[in-house]
């Protein structure tokens, strides 16, 4: 239940004062205010239940339209910020594959936007104003052909140097460098183990994290020669995994998708060192989903925390506060209202399992049921919830 209000994606689209996001953990497209941090808006996907998850991995910003990175939805969706209208297109199977979770980011350029796979196995280029898809193969397929369809292409992070996109593959021991003027693709093959999670690039070197080992790699960008640096010992062996990484002054900073633990490494003495620990509510180590630039300081999505958080360094010191500050009950209560209303709509009629929902979002929030839903979700659910409003025992 109290998934439903940790607002979650793996990427956001900042306009003015809002930032707009597909959620993960129920069908909707939030409109936040970074300065209030309340919910301004709730929209449904249309064509889609409201209990579907993961149906986007991110929103990107173009010409006057958000576009969403399709995950588990078999199209992608492109909504125009004035007009509120949505525009799509689907997906041919054949191309991206039947997989789950097909695209994890995206990248705009021109009029364009590139998505990079996650465990599909082409690039799909997007035109808004046509509302159309090309699908680039760019060697992906060739290069993956011995890795089994579930396994991870790239995960989240890419990294525009000099007018190219670098990604590293998760599976293989390689980096591909995508030209978006070309659309070509050259994959670049390194003397490392088990692949990489992240990437940054600083003075003409890219570090990039291990997708299987506990340490970080530097990567000279022109000869690709390597050097390995171990990091600190961990209990967990999921510790290693990290989803972003980020230069902050000399230091490259990796963020862990598993284990909780913020590292640093110092461009200039490769020292590596353990900076802050991410916890959630229940001081558990907690996971990062997603960390992106906001002005001059980084805003991270985190596992099993309500709000949003804002990373800052300074004084060569991390702290990870609030981004804003969110009032949480209200958002609750908004989020409540959403899903009770698409519940209702979408209930079969004397559906123990949608009398347990509706209740469950009713005791979140101080939420009242109005008669005219009573059309909507069948006389006897109508009556028990009313019931349980008065204090009654179903």
């Amino acid at each position: 239940m109290e998934l439903l209000y940790q607002l979650r994606c793996l990427g956001y689209a900042e306009i003015g004062d809002a930032i707009w996001f597909p959620n993960l953990y129920f069908n909707a497209l939030v409109k936040m205010n970074k300065i209030t941090g309340k919910i301004e808006a709730l929209e449904k996907f249309t064509d889609y239940n409201i209990r579907c998850r993961f149906l986007f991995s991110t929103a990107v910003s173009i010409e006057g339209y958000l576009v969403f990175i399709p995950n588990e939805s078999r199209e992608i969706i492109s909504y125009h910020v004035l007009t509120g209208r949505y525009h799509s297109v689907s997906l041919d199977y054949k191309m991206t594959g039947k997989e789950s979770t097909l695209f994890g980011n995206a990248c705009v350029y021109n009029q364009y936007v590139y998505m990079f796979p996650t465990r599909s196995r082409c690039v799909v280029r997007y035109d808004v104003k046509s509302n159309s898809i090309r699908y680039l193969d760019c060697g992906i397929a060739a290069a993956l052909r011995d890795v089994p369809s579930e396994e991870t292409c790239f995960i989240m992070q890419y990294e525009m140097i000099d007018g190219k996109i670098y990604l590293p593959f998760s599976c293989i021991n390689a980096i591909a460098v995508f030209d978006p003027d070309r659309e070509t693709m050259d994959i670049k093959y390194l003397t490392i183990k088990g692949g990489c999670t992240t990437i940054s690039g600083y003075k003409g070197k890219l570090y990039l994290a291990s997708a299987g080992e506990n340490r970080i790699y530097e990567c000279d960008k022109q000869d690709l020669s390597i050097f390995s640096y171990p990091c600190p010992e961990t209990p967990c062996a999921e510790a290693s995994l990290y989803s972003y990484s980020a230069v902050i002054g000399e230091k490259i900073f990796f963020f862990p998708f598993s284990g909780g633990m913020i590292l640093s490494m110092d461009a200039k003495t490769k020292e590596i060192r353990e900076e802050y620990e991410i916890q959630n509510n229940g001081h558990e180590v907690g996971s990062v989903y997603y960390v992106g630039r906001s002005g001059e300081r980084f805003l991270a999505i985190t596992a099993e925390n309500e709000s949003f958080s804002q990373l800052c360094y300074e004084n060569g010191k991390m702290r990870l506060i609030p981004f804003y500050g969110q009032d949480c009950q209200y958002n609750r209560k908004t989020i409540s209202e959403y899903l009770l209303k698409h519940l209702f709509n979408e209930i079969q009629y004397e559906e123990e399992e949608s009398l347990e929902e509706c209740i469950n979002l009713i005791s979140a929030a101080d939420i009242s049921v109005e008669y005219n839903q009573r059309e909507n979700c069948g006389s006897t659910i109508y009556n028990r919830l009313c019931d349980y409003r008065k204090g009654c025992v179903l």
